[in-house]
C-alpha cells in the first residue's frame, strides 16, 4: 500500500538541488515547513489563477496538515509545471502515466532575481559575524513549566501545532482544575498530538487479528510467543526489536503513558514491537488479545481489559471488529467491550473473516446471524459496515466460495484496503475531531463538578449531603442540563461517573470559574475557526448521517464537530444539539457548477421502528427542523413499494410546520411499477400525505418576513407571562399555573397586540357616530339603524355622517375634499350643531370624573400597598432582631447572681483573721473571685454581642418606662423624682427594654413633713 502520491525518487537529482534552493527561500521562517502565507507568496510568481493554486495546495497536502514539507513541496512545483504546459489540474494527474523525473521546472517569474538578493544579504550578515538563522519554537516547550513567553496562534506552522498551544493555554487549565484526567481521559501530553494514527483490532480467539496485521505487512511482527495473550503495538522503528510495557509507558516520544493508570498487571501484558515498513511510517497498528468467553476466564485477569479497550478506542482512528464464520455468538465479555466503544461509533468497522471456509448460500446465512447479533449489542439504528473476506497469505478457496465469491472478496479487500489507505491523510481531520469533542466533554464535566460543590451545606451535615448527591447524581444531570442548555447526549454515564464521585470528597472541589468556561468558549468559537483555514479535512460522508454536499476545491469530507465551528459556514447552530448529533453530521465538498449555485443536506433514512428511534442519541426531528428553517426547498421522497407512513416520519413532516411552501413531494423509482399501479400508488400516496399535510393551500412567505412575525410574537408571549407573575409570593405556583393553562395565555398577547393596533370604540359612543365596534359594514348599517330608532331626525343623522367625515381628514386631501362635499350638500340647522356639541361636552366631563376617580382609587391602593409593604418590612427586621429576646431575659438572673457572688466573696476578705487562717484559703477565695469576674464579664461581652446591654439610672430623673419604682426616699440634695439607688439593674435589646430597673426614688422634704402631720 503506497501513501504519498508521489516520492521524491520521482524526480531527477538536478531537479531536486534547484527545487531545494526553491524551498529554503520559500520557507521564511526556516523550520522546514511551508504554511499557507508563504505558499501564497511563492506560488504567485507562476502566474496561475487563484482557483487553480488552490487546487495545487490541496493536492499537494494530501494529508491536511496546513503546510507543505519537501516532498510535497516538490508534487506542488510538478502540478504548476504541468498546469502551465496546458494540462487540467486534477487528483489523478501525477499519476496519469506523465513522465515526471524529466519534467522540467516551473516558470516563476522574478525568483532569480529575489534569490540573487536574499544571497547578497545573507553574505552581508556573515560579514558582520552574525547568523541570519533564527532558531524555531520547539513545540515541546509549550508542555514546560519553565516556558514564558506564549507563542501566538499566527505563529503555529501546523494544525497539529495549534492544537498543541491551545490546548495548553486554554483546555488544560480547566481539565486540571476539575480533575478531567481522574474521570475521563488523562491530559494530554506532546507525544499524543505528534503520534501517527492508530488502527485497532478486536474480536474473540482466532478470528485472524495477528494474520490480518502479518497480511498487511507481509511478514510477522515480532513478539515472544503466543503473542495473543497480550496487546501489541506494532509501528515503525529503525530496526526489528520489542519493547515492553512498562518501558514504553514511560517514553515520552510515545503516546501511551496514560497506560500507567491500569498498573503493572496490564503492562506486564503491553508490549511494542517496531520494524521498518512503508505502511508502519504511516499507521500503527494494535493487536490485542482474544476476547475471552467464560466469566471465570475473565475474572482470572488481573487488569481492567475493558477500560483498557475503551483508552485505546479514544486514541485510534480505526477499530475494526473481526468475526469467524463460525464463532458468531458474542460472549458477554466482548459485549462489554464493544459497549465501552461507546462514542466512538463513526471509528468502528465490521469485518467477517475466513469468508472463503463456507460457501455462498452458507455466507448470506451467516451474514444475516453476524448482524442479527450486532443488532442487539450496538444500540445504533444505522448499519453497520460489514467487510467481507479472507485476510490471510494463502488464496481464495474458489472451490468452496466459487467465482462469484471471489469476485466479491476481492472487491470487499480493495475497500476495506481504501479506507486504511484514507487513515493518513485524515489524521489531523480526526484530531481535531477528537480536540473538539474532548473540549466540549471537559465543560460539560466543569458544570457538573461545580455543581456538585455547591450543593454542598457549609458547615454540618456534609457526609449525609455527599451521599445523597451521588445516590441522585441523575437528577443532578438533569439540573445542569437546564441550567446551562446542554444537549443531554453529551453528559458522561451515570454509574461510571457514580463509581469514580465516590472516592472523592466534594468538599475540595472547585467553584464554577466562568474566566475558564469562557476560554474554552472563545477556543471553539474563534481560535479554531482561524485555525482551519489552513486546510480542509473531514471523513468520507455515509448514508448513516445528515451530510452537507457543498463546492470546494477538490473531494473532501469535513467531520461535524469541525464544520460546526467553522465561521465561514452556516451551521454553528447545530452546537445545540450536542457531540452525539455532531459525530452524525459532516460536510462533503467537491468543484461541481451545480454546487456552485446550491447546497444540498442528505439526511438519514427515517426509521420506521419505536425502538429504533430511541436508539438515536440525539434529537433527530429538532435537527430536521433546524435545517428545514435554513434550506429553500425540502424534498420528500417515497417508494413506490414502501408508502406507509412511520410514526417518527409523522414527526418529521409535522416539524415541518411553517414550511409548507418549500415541501415538494418526489415519488422516486416510479419505473418499478405500470401504469395501472402507478395510479394506484400516487392516489395512496395523496391519501397517506393528506392525513398528515393539514395544510389545503400553500403560501409563499418571505422568510425573513416570517421570522419577523415569529419573533414578535414570540416577545409578546414572553413579555405577557413576565407580567402575569406576582410581585412578591406565590411565584412558584403562578408560574406553574401559568405553565397549565398555556393555550389559554397565548390568545391574551394576541387580544391585547390587536387593540394596541386597532383599538377598540366605546359602545356608548356607537349610536352618536353611527358604527359600532366592529369594523363590518353590515354592523356599521344596523347601528345606522339603531341610531334611527332612537332619534328620528334626519338632520342629526346627516350630522352624525358630517362627524364622521371630519374625523376622518387626517388620512389624506382627497378625503377631505369629498367631507367637505357631503358637507355642503346637507342641510343642516345650528341648534343641532350645538346640541350636539353640548351633549360631547357633557360626556367629556363624564369621562373627565371617571379617569380622576380611577386615578384617585390608582394612588390610594398603590400608597396603601407601600405602606403594606413598609409594615412588612419592619415586622421582618424586628422578628430578626428581637428573636432572642425571651432567651436573653432568662439569662438576665444568672447575670444578677454572678454580681452577687463576686461581692459576696470580695466581702469574704474583710472577715478573714490572718493569724488564724492559713494563705492556701486565701488564694483559694482570690482564685475564686477571679473566676467568678471573669465569667460574669465574658457573660456581659456575650449579651452585648447581641443587643443586650445593662443600664444604671442612678441620679437619673425616674422613666416610667424605663424603671420600676419599689420605695421613696427623702433627699432635700436632689430634685424631686430622681433616681436615688438601683435595687436591680435595668436591661435593653438594642431600643427595647426587656427588664426594667428596680430603684427608689427622692421625695422632697416638705413633702416628707406633710405626709408625716
Amino acid at each position: 500500500m503506497e501513501f504519498d502520491p508521489i516520492p521524491i525518487g520521482s524526480c531527477s537529482k538536478e531537479n531536486q538541488i534547484i527545487y531545494q534552493q526553491w524551498f529554503n527561500y520559500a520557507d521564511s521562517d526556516g523550520d522546514s515547513r511551508i504554511t499557507g502565507s508563504d505558499a501564497t507568496k511563492f506560488f504567485a510568481m507562476s502566474n496561475l489563477s487563484r482557483q487553480d493554486l488552490k487546487q495545487v495546495w490541496a493536492i499537494a497536502d494530501s494529508k491536511r496538515q496546513g503546510y507543505l514539507g519537501f516532498a510535497e513541496f516538490i508534487i506542488a512545483m510538478q502540478l504548476i509545471s504541468l498546469a502551465q504546459s496546458g494540462q487540467p489540474i486534477t487528483q489523478d494527474l501525477l499519476s496519469s502515466g506523465v513522465e515526471l523525473k524529466n519534467l522540467k521546472p516551473p516558470t516563476m517569474d522574478g525568483l532569480d532575481v529575489l534569490m540573487a538578493k536574499k544571497r547578497h544579504k545573507e553574505k552581508e550578515v556573515d560579514s558582520n559575524g552574525s547568523s541570519p538563522l533564527q532558531s524555531s519554537p520547539s513545540s515541546s516547550s509549550w508542555f514546560s513549566s519553565k516556558s514564558t513567553k506564549r507563542v501566538s496562534l499566527s505563529s503555529v506552522t501546523s494544525i497539529i501545532d495549534g492544537l498543541k498551544k491551545l490546548y495548553i493555554q486554554k483546555l488544560r487549565p480547566l481539565e486540571a482544575t476539575y480533575r478531567f484526567n481522574d474521570f475521563v481521559s488523562p491530559l494530554l501530553t506532546n507525544s499524543d498530538f505528534e503520534a501517527k494514527p492508530m488502527v485497532m483490532l478486536l474480536g474473540q480467539y482466532s478470528t485472524g487479528k495477528t494474520t490480518f496485521i502479518k497480511h498487511l505487512l507481509k511478514r510477522a511482527h515480532i513478539g515472544p510467543e503466543p503473542t495473543t495473550d497480550r496487546f501489541v503495538v506494532v509501528m515503525s522503528g529503525p530496526d526489528e526489536r520489542s519493547i515492553p510495557g512498562n518501558t514504553v509507558a514511560v517514553q515520552a516520544d510515545m503516546p501511551f503513558s496514560g497506560l500507567t493508570s491500569f498498573g503493572t498487571a496490564f503492562l506486564s501484558k503491553f508490549e511494542c514491537s517496531q520494524m521498518p515498513h512503508p505502511l508502519l511510517d504511516h499507521i500503527t497498528f494494535v493487536d490485542s488479545p482474544g476476547v475471552l468467553s467464560g466469566e471465570k476466564q475473565r475474572t482470572q485477569r488481573a487488569y481492567d481489559f475493558t477500560g483498557v479497550t475503551s483508552w485505546f478506542a479514544a486514541k485510534c482512528d480505526l477499530i475494526l471488529l473481526l468475526f469467524d464464520p463460525h464463532k458468531l455468538d458474542i460472549s458477554d465479555e466482548f459485549k462489554r467491550v464493544i459497549s465501552s466503544l461507546r462514542g466512538h461509533d463513526d471509528k468502528i468497522r465490521v469485518v467477517l473473516n475466513k469468508a472463503d471456509q463456507v460457501d455462498t448460500q452458507q455466507l448470506m446465512r451467516v451474514y444475516g446471524a453476524l448482524m442479527w447479533s450486532l443488532g442487539k449489542v450496538l444500540n445504533t439504528p444505522e448499519v453497520m459496515r460489514v467487510y467481507i473476506g479472507s485476510f490471510n497469505d494463502k488464496p481464495i478457496n474458489d472451490a468452496v466460495s466459487g467465482p462469484i465469491g471471489k469476485e466479491l472478496f476481492e472487491k470487499e479487500q480493495e475497500d476495506l484496503l481504501s479506507d486504511l489507505k484514507d487513515i493518513p491523510k485524515k489524521a489531523c481531520d480526526r484530531r481535531i475531531n477528537e480536540f473538539v469533542k474532548r473540549a466540549r466533554a471537559a465543560k460539560i464535566h466543569a458544570y457538573i463538578i461545580s455543581h456538585l460543590k455547591k450543593e454542598m451545606p457549609a458547615m454540618m451535615g456534609k457526609a449525609k449531603a455527599q451521599q445523597k448527591l451521588i445516590d441522585n447524581l441523575a437528577a443532578a444531570f438533569g439540573k445542569v442540563q437546564r441550567e446551562f442548555h446542554l444537549p443531554p447526549g453529551d453528559f458522561p454515564d451515570v454509574e461510571h461517573f457514580r463509581e469514580t464521585l465516590s472516592g472523592y470528597n466534594f468538599d475540595k472541589f472547585e467553584k464554577l470559574k466562568p474566566k475558564m468556561i469562557q476560554a474554552v468558549d472563545d477556543m471553539l468559537g474563534y481560535d479554531i475557526p482561524n485555525l482551519l483555514k489552513r486546510a480542509h479535512i473531514g471523513p468520507e460522508p455515509t448514508t448513516d448521517r445528515f451530510v452537507a454536499i457543498m463546492s470546494g476545491p477538490d473531494e473532501r469530507t469535513i467531520p461535524g464537530n469541525t464544520v460546526a465551528v467553522q465561521a465561514d459556514m452556516p451551521f454553528s447552530g447545530l452546537t445545540s444539539f450536542g457531540t452525539a448529533f455532531l459525530s452524525k453530521f459532516e460536510c462533503a465538498q467537491m468543484p461541481h457548477p451545480l454546487l456552485d449555485q446550491i447546497t444540498l443536506v442528505d439526511s438519514p433514512g427515517v426509521l420506521s421502528g419505536e425502538k429504533q428511534r430511541t436508539q438515536r442519541s440525539y434529537d433527530f426531528t429538532g435537527v430536521t427542523s433546524w435545517f428545514a428553517a435554513k434550506c429553500d426547498l425540502i424534498l420528500l421522497l417515497f417508494d413506490p413499494h414502501k408508502l406507509d407512513i412511520s410514526d417518527e416520519f409523522k414527526r418529521v413532516i409535522s416539524s415541518l410546520r411553517g414550511h409548507d411552501d418549500k415541501v415538494r413531494v418526489v415519488l422516486n423509482k416510479a419505473d418499478q411499477v405500470d401504469t395501472q399501479q402507478l395510479m394506484r400508488v400516487y392516489g395512496a400516496l395523496m391519501w397517506s400525505l393528506g392525513k398528515v399535510l393539514n395544510t389545503p393551500e400553500v403560501t409563499r412567505i418571505n422568510e425573513f418576513v416570517k421570522r419577523a412575525r415569529a419573533a414578535k410574537i414570540h416577545a409578546c408571549i414572553i413579555s405577557h407571562l413576565k407580567n402575569e407573575m406576582p410581585v412578591l409570593l406565590g411565584k412558584a405556583k403562578a408560574q406553574e399555573r401559568l405553565i397549565d393553562n398555556l393555550a389559554s395565555e397565548f390568545v391574551k398577547p394576541i387580544q391585547v397586540q390587536a387593540n394596541l393596533l386597532y383599538p377598540p370604540i366605546n359602545p356608548s359612543l356607537a349610536p352618536i357616530f353611527g358604527f359600532s365596534s366592529s369594523a363590518s359594514p353590515d354592523e356599521k348599517e344596523k347601528a345606522n339603524n339603531v341610531g334611527d330608532s332612537t332619534n328620528d331626525d334626519p338632520a342629526k343623522t346627516s350630522v352624525d355622517e358630517k362627524e364622521i367625515d371630519q374625523g376622518e381628514q387626517a388620512k389624506g386631501a382627497d378625503q377631505r375634499e369629498e367631507s367637505d362635499s357631503d358637507i355642503e350638500s346637507e342641510d343642516l340647522s345650528r341648534d343641532d350643531l350645538i346640541k350636539l356639541v353640548a351633549e360631547k361636552e357633557e360626556l367629556l366631563n363624564l369621562k373627565h370624573k371617571e379617569i380622576e376617580k380611577m386615578q384617585d382609587k390608582v394612588l390610594r391602593t398603590y400608597a396603601e400597598m407601600e405602606n403594606v409593604m413598609d409594615r412588612t418590612r419592619r415586622e421582618s427586621e424586628n422578628s430578626k432582631k428581637f428573636a432572642i429576646q425571651n432567651f436573653a431575659k432568662s439569662l438576665l438572673d444568672v447575670a444578677d447572681n454572678l454580681g452577687r457572688a463576686s461581692s459576696v466573696v470580695k466581702e469574704s476578705f474583710s472577715k478573714i483573721d490572718a493569724s488564724n487562717e492559713t494563705s492556701e484559703s486565701v488564694k483559694l477565695l482570690k482564685t475564686l473571685l477571679e473566676g467568678v469576674e471573669m465569667t460574669d464579664k465574658q457573660l456581659s461581652e456575650v449579651l452585648k454581642k447581641f443587643g443586650v446591654e445593662k443600664f444604671d439610672p442612678t441620679n437619673e430623673p425616674f422613666d416610667p418606662n424605663m424603671h420600676n419604682a419599689i420605695f421613696q426616699v427623702p433627699d432635700s440634695s436632689k430634685p424631686p423624682g430622681t433616681v436615688a439607688a438601683v435595687l436591680k439593674a435595668g436591661y435593653k435589646l438594642y431600643d427595647r427594654v426587656i427588664r426594667p430597673a428596680e430603684v427608689g426614688v427622692t421625695q422632697g422634704v416638705e413633702e416628707d413633713k406633710n405626709a408625716t402631720e
